[in-house]
């Protein structure tokens, strides 16, 4: 390799990827390290957030570090010191810097409205090179050469550029019709770190059971799911699910997604859907079999709308036989007893995931035992640092996944640009 003729304090800290946490970190690395270079293999920056069409982007939770305790389980010892350092409020502040507004989206959700996502690129854009970032578009990093436990250069379209340190901040391999790949993973590899197995999370479920062509579209805006593997019980939520033409979306759904397709690798998934959590069978029973006289028309759909939304009630004739303008009054005790089951336990054979292209995250990643979660950097090689999505480090549907790339994103900025690449600081 040619030499440079630059000292290795002349060389760009080198980030790989333009998304949340890569520009996290730029944003950070810059305010003590002046050379920065982005690089980001997609034509357009924040492609994958850009793609995002159907409401608003939740980028952050408005809970303190210790709230997410809960969440991470044993992860969370490795999220504390960047969620610590740089938080939702934190967050918040900058993203209003970049001319972004981010607006409360329920009890703890902090989301971006629709209409910013489409200026999202151009909007990173301009923050960093503002900073005195450079952010190279349309320039993929293949490879990163080491040598001594160090890496000395990156290689970009075919050529070698020196640097001082790295971030990986490339993301998932969720939706790669997005341009997500598997490059941070084998960059990882390379370096000897360990890989957790990927796996499809955040993604509606298919369905045996052929529901899709009547119920597609039909939300349920609260129910309760037992998830069960060869009968036996699993766990329990409850939310939002909507019907689709495959089978199964919708936030409750999404946030269990990753568990259920673990389960898909043991045995039969069934999920077994309480279309009224709130009303005991008892209830139902006594509900349905009040004394109604003769001559009362009062139809199933008006005794059930309350509850249940139109398109489920207008389609009871396929599912239970029984069709919702019968009056109440003129039931059998035995299509009662089909209607009682069903609004309670509305079973479902999970068949597997919708394809790698319709996930918005991964279950897996780089393994986090040989990254020191105060600094980001690996604990392998001196001067490379992980930030983001690229991590094993998956949170719930909703903020969480944002707000731990641009934590994790900054913290690695910070610790690459305080360190002379041998772990030490400048």
């Amino acid at each position: 390799m040619a030499k440079s003729g630059k000292t290795e304090k002349d060389l760009p800290i080198a980030i790989i990827g333009g998304g949340p946490a890569g520009l996290s970190a730029a944003m950070a690395a810059v305010k003590k390290y002046k050379n920065v270079v982005i690089y980001d293999k997609n034509p357009q920056p924040a492609k994958k957030i850009s793609a995002i069409t159907n409401g608003p982007l939740m980028v952050a939770e408005k809970l303190e570090p210790e709230g997410f305790e809960e969440i991470y389980g044993d992860k969370y010892s490795f999220i504390a010191p960047a969620l610590k350092s740089y938080g939702w409020k934190e967050i918040t502040a900058q993203l209003k810097e970049m001319g972004i507004k981010v607006s409360p989206n329920g009890k703890k959700n902090l989301s971006i409205e629709s209409k910013y996502l489409k200026k999202l690129g151009h909007l990173f854009i301009k923050s960093a090179e503002s900073e005195g970032i450079v952010y190279k578009k349309s320039s993929r990093v293949t490879d990163l050469e080491i040598s001594r436990g160090k890496v000395k250069s990156v290689v970009v379209n075919g050529i070698t550029r020196p640097v001082s340190a790295v971030i990986v901040a490339c993301g998932s391999y969720s939706s790669p019709k997005s341009g997500s790949t598997k490059d941070g993973y084998a960059f990882a590899e390379k370096a000897g770190h360990e890989i957790v197995k990927i796996k499809p999370a955040f993604v509606g479920l298919e369905t045996k059971e052929r529901y899709g062509k009547i119920l597609n579209g039909v939300e349920v805006r609260d129910c309760l799911i037992r998830v069960s593997l060869d009968d036996e019980l699993q766990f329990v939520d409850r939310g939002k699910l909507k019907f689709t033409s495959y089978g199964l979306s919708g936030k409750i759904i999404l946030d269990n997604s990753a568990k259920i397709i673990e389960l898909l690798e043991r045995g039969e998934v069934k999920i077994h859907m309480d279309q009224v959590p709130d009303l005991s069978k008892f209830e139902i029973n006594k509900f349905l079999n009040q004394e109604f006289p003769h001559t009362d028309r009062t139809t199933l759909f008006e005794h059930l709308n309350p509850y249940l939304p139109d398109g489920l009630l207008e389609m009871m004739d396929k599912i239970v036989r029984v069709h919702s303008s019968r009056p109440v009054a003129f039931l059998s005790s035995l299509e009662k007893k089909h209607i009682m089951l069903w609004l309670k336990d509305f079973p479902f054979t999970i068949k597997g995931p919708r394809p790698f292209n319709e996930t918005r995250g991964v279950l897996g990643g780089v393994a986090l035992d040989d990254i020191d979660p105060e600094t980001m950097r690996s604990n392998k090689i001196k001067n490379l640092y992980f930030a983001g999505e690229v991590l094993d480090l998956l949170g719930p549907w909703g903020g969480y996944n944002f707000e731990m790339a641009f934590s994790t994103g900054r913290l690695a900025g910070l610790s690459a640009a305080a360190d002379d690449g041998a772990g030490k600081k400048k």
